[in-house]
């Protein structure tokens, strides 16, 4: 079971870290990575009020059509680059997360593939992030709405689940998806500047080369 963040009934609003590369403009991707580290503490109000206005909520019964499309749940067939055709995220986010052995996971609706895929044994996958990084690649190169809508958006990304209407919904924010919601600002760095969608995963390396550069110049100092 998911590990929440937050979940609120009296407030009906959450705040949670939000990726932010929604009004980026970047000479550089060095410039990029600088700009993100230093605004990953921006809080944004969840509430499906402000979705569309404030931030966009990347869900499957999001205010957005992106935020839908973007969601694991969308019907949007992919091709990952090692392990073939999937008819959803959800399918390939089980698939990798019970061995890549199921192939059942590949044809079902989003709602069946979590039904079934939660009831499977899992499988340690140290590369489980970065596979499914890659699926999401391929989804945005299978769906020319997704790019389309990419490019014309600025707001923030964030996830949350919505539970009932009205001003007071329960909400609850799931834990641990940061990631995601930056993949997914960088998909939408790499559409604005027209370059090609296969350098996102560069820049997740050279991320990575940039932090061991920082702990190198200023290692973290234990107690003796």
């Amino acid at each position: 079971m998911s590990e929440y963040v937050s979940e609120s009934r009296k407030s009906a609003t959450v705040k949670v870290r939000a990726s932010l590369a929604c009004s980026l403009k970047a000479d550089s991707i060095v410039d990029y990575f600088d700009d993100k580290v230093s605004h990953m503490e921006q809080e944004i109000e969840c509430h499906p009020k402000y979705d569309g206005t404030t931030h966009i909520n990347i869900y499957s019964r999001g205010c957005t059509r992106l935020g839908r499309l973007c969601s694991n749940h969308a019907d949007v067939a992919i091709e990952h680059p090692f392990y073939g055709r999937f008819r959803n995220l959800e399918g390939l986010w089980y698939y990798l997360r019970t061995g890549k052995k199921h192939d059942s996971l590949r044809v079902l609706s989003a709602f069946d593939a979590r039904t079934h895929g939660t009831e499977l044994e899992k499988e340690w996958n140290p590369q489980f992030n970065q596979e499914f990084k890659m699926g999401i690649v391929a989804k945005v190169q299978a769906c020319e709405e997704i790019r389309q809508l990419l490019a014309e958006s600025t707001l923030p990304f964030v996830h949350y689940y919505v539970y009932g209407k009205g001003d007071n919904p329960r909400i609850i924010v799931p834990k641990g998806h940061d990631w995601q919601m930056l993949m997914w600002d960088k998909m939408r760095v790499v559409v604005k500047e027209g370059r090609d969608l296969g350098d996102v995963m560069k820049l997740d390396a050279l991320y990575f080369i940039m932090q061991k550069a920082r702990y190198d110049r200023h290692p973290i100092v234990t107690g003796k």
